[in-house]
């Protein structure tokens, strides 16, 4: 019962900092889409999908450092950044979270949404997939640096390190501004792709073209219009829920056992406690 008391105030507060995140984003005309789960829940659940623990969201590359910024620079209590100062944030893309006190409930698991990144993605095929391989190669290297390493893809990420070698001394700033100019050196094509650890999907532009707002849970979010095919290309049958053996979130894995969430270090504990 405590277990589903603690869930139930998490969900609370992470919708809390959705609803400030939303206004702040909304406010400032940043446009931004829910994405993967989260968007699923707002078109199949009305809300968050009940044993998902997580909110996913997405702009534009030429709108990512500055939503950053004004979410940070606002006055909603909130905190965001990449994985340059965010310990533990995945791919290059963005967390946000909630400043709370070292007291929070939230200490041992903190409420954050997923701030990803769409990129045109080329029609070629073969460029496609050399960037794809290039975003994971600068992966590893900096996963390296952060002595955490995936070897879920082995064959890919065996290419992919191949390929990183000349670049293992380059600087982290470096890497992810090469990576940015790459990214937005394309031009404008028929197909997107979201920026998350190596997503190797392209969805079309059209379905991206523009927003369109749909309930979640009390709240209204900003989905692809094109979330039909979207949802589709990511899930396949999405409006069939998944077996109970295939509903497990990002606290608990296939298994039911929760994993241990550590706290934040102590620079990350001191810029969500200002």
């Amino acid at each position: 019962m405590n277990g589903q008391h603690d869930d139930d105030k998490y969900k609370k507060e992470l919708l809390d900092l959705l609803q400030r995140v939303d206004k702040t984003l909304s406010d400032c005309g940043i446009e931004y889409f829910a994405v993967y789960g989260t968007c699923l829940g707002a078109v199949r659940e009305k809300g968050i999908i009940p044993w998902d623990d997580d909110v996913d969201i997405a702009v534009r590359r030429c709108d990512f450092s500055r939503a950053i910024k004004v979410l940070t620079d606002s006055e909603a209590q909130i905190y965001a950044g990449d994985r340059t100062n965010i310990p533990g944030c995945p791919g290059r893309c963005g967390r946000i979270f909630n400043r709370v006190k070292p007291d929070s409930s939230l200490e041992r698991k903190r409420a954050y949404i997923d701030l990803h990144i769409i990129d045109y993605a080329s029609a070629s095929r073969i460029w496609f997939m050399w960037l794809t391989l290039w975003y994971v190669g600068v992966s590893r290297i900096l996963e390296k640096r952060n002595g955490k390493q995936y070897n879920n893809h082995r064959g890919l990420y065996t290419i992919a390190d191949i390929c990183a070698l000349p670049f293992m001394l380059c600087s982290i700033h470096f890497l992810q501004s090469f990576t940015d100019w790459l990214y937005r050196s394309e031009s404008p094509s028929s197909y997107v792709k979201i920026t998350f650890d190596g997503n190797r999907k392209r969805y079309p532009a059209t379905a991206f073209s523009k927003t369109e707002r749909m309930p979640f849970s009390g709240l209204s979010l900003p989905v692809p219009v094109g979330y039909d095919e979207y949802l589709t290309l990511c899930y396949g049958d999405w409006r069939t829920p998944p077996s109970l053996d295939g509903r497990y979130s990002h606290a608990y894995d296939r298994t039911g056992v929760k994993w241990t969430v550590p706290c934040p270090d102590d620079d990350m504990r001191q810029c969500l406690s200002k």
